[in-house]
């Protein structure tokens, strides 16, 4: 019986053929010297207007009396649609308004915070600038998650190449085990690589000072936490980000038996949230709060403009996304022991 260490080492080699691994690790970088480049061009552009206008989360009363104004204005014109679809501009308002209520009860200064804000190009801080980065890294991870899970699963079973595999006294569970795990560690590693990386250059180029993050959860609740305990909870979250994907690459893949259905499949998949598009176009109230995309971005139940539906908050989307973890590897492990040779 095949060792398990050799088997994920072997997984960690077939990965790598072509050189797959120098070339993404290649592409990383240029995108993030890319991002580099953009972010220090916006800086000279609009650093000055940027500034001027930094006074928008003032802690006055006079704003906090406008928001509560503007907020009973919407919820008093809703219409039946607008009581049904997500209204990102009213959560904003109740998030900006506990924002300001939050400055006040703390005697904080405007300019003493920022708020998290995904690939946000206008924060000038190093905070913003590995955020910035890392928002794009993970798009291209992603998609290099589910081309080695293809590639790993119906790719090798159309070659032969799994079937050859089938055919040692090989224990179908740990060779499945070692496949995903060889392409979620990779995956992980490049993520680190990276923060580390665009985290470092954000230093260099902004400089070690910037203001704490206050992150804002059910548009009710307010939390200060410094920039660098901001990006290391984001780098957890994406982390749980990309096993899932892992998961749900790995179900693709042993789902179809054809590599290049499976990669069609795998990439419209991450490329469109369907309960997005049922609720969005359909005006399904709440069909795409039980999606799985729309569950994996648990740093937006803890930004200004909140998940991608409302009613959801964090506890409710980290056990639905584990549930969806759970499901994926339960019936890709099903999938994979039930291949022949």
């Amino acid at each position: 019986m095949t060792d398990f260490k050799d088997l994920f080492s072997c997984e960690l080699y077939k990965t790598n053929r072509k050189r797959t691994l120098l070339k993404l690790g290649i592409a990383l970088v240029v995108i993030i010297l890319f991002m580099t480049l953009i972010s220090a061009v916006l800086k000279n552009v609009l650093g000055d207007f940027i500034n001027n206008i930094g006074g928008e989360f003032g802690s006055s009363q006079e704003n906090i009396a406008e928001l509560e104004m503007e907020i009973e204005y919407f919820e008093q014109n809703q219409t039946w649609l607008n009581k049904l679809l997500p209204d990102t501009t009213l959560y904003e308002l109740k998030a900006r308004l506990t924002a300001y209520k939050y400055l006040n009860e703390n005697g904080l200064a405007p300019s003493s915070v920022t708020y998290y804000s995904a690939g946000s190009f206008m924060d000038f801080n190093f905070y913003g600038f590995t955020e910035m980065c890392m928002s794009t890294v993970m798009t291209v991870i992603i998609i290099f998650i589910m081309v080695a899970c293809v590639r790993a699963t119906s790719g090798e079973y159309a070659s032969g190449a799994l079937k050859m595999q089938f055919i040692r006294p090989i224990n179908k569970n740990k060779f499945f085990t070692a496949k995903w795990l060889s392409v979620f560690s990779i995956a992980e590693a490049y993520l680190i690589a990276s923060f580390i990386l665009s985290f470092i250059i954000g230093v260099i180029v902004y400089g070690a000072n910037c203001p704490n993050v206050l992150l804002i959860s059910g548009a009710s609740k307010a939390f200060l936490t410094s920039a660098f305990g901001a990006l290391a909870l984001g780098m957890f979250f994406k982390s749980i980000m990309l096993f899932m994907i892992v998961q749900a690459g790995m179900f693709i893949g042993t789902f179809c038996k054809s590599a290049s259905k499976a990669l069609v499949l795998g990439l419209v998949f991450i490329a469109f949230e369907i309960g997005e598009l049922l609720e969005t176009v359909l005006a399904l109230g709440y069909v795409g709060y039980v999606g799985f995309l729309a569950n994996l971005d648990w740093m937006s139940a803890l930004s200004l403009t909140g998940p991608a539906f409302k009613g959801m908050s964090l506890g409710t989307m980290i056990p639905i996304t584990l549930a969806w973890g759970a499901g994926f590897m339960y019936f890709a492990y099903r999938r994979f022991n039930k291949l022949e040779v």
